[in-house]
């Protein structure tokens, strides 16, 4: 992580390991325009903590669970 104009960064590796996926997924997302927003830095990808967290929120919020696994643990990470 690193922090600039007291906002803190995440490399491509750190959101990848944030979201659970690899780094060519997040690359995707990137040239897609998938949240959340990339920005080049000294030729380094960086994300904001903040939009990267504010993504994991939409995207728990938008899941559509397609079995029973899945509503469980989706109740739990939606109470915590």
């Amino acid at each position: 992580m690193r922090e600039i104009n007291s906002e803190n960064y995440l490399s491509e590796k750190e959101v990848a390991a944030f979201f659970g996926v690899s780094k060519s997924t997040i690359a995707n997302w990137r040239n897609t325009g998938k949240p959340p927003q990339a920005y080049k830095m000294s030729g380094m990808v960086l994300y904001k903590q903040s939009e990267v967290e504010q993504a994991a929120k939409k995207m728990i919020k938008e899941f559509k669970p397609k079995n029973k696994e899945e509503r469980i643990c989706t109740q739990s990470i939606n109470t915590n």
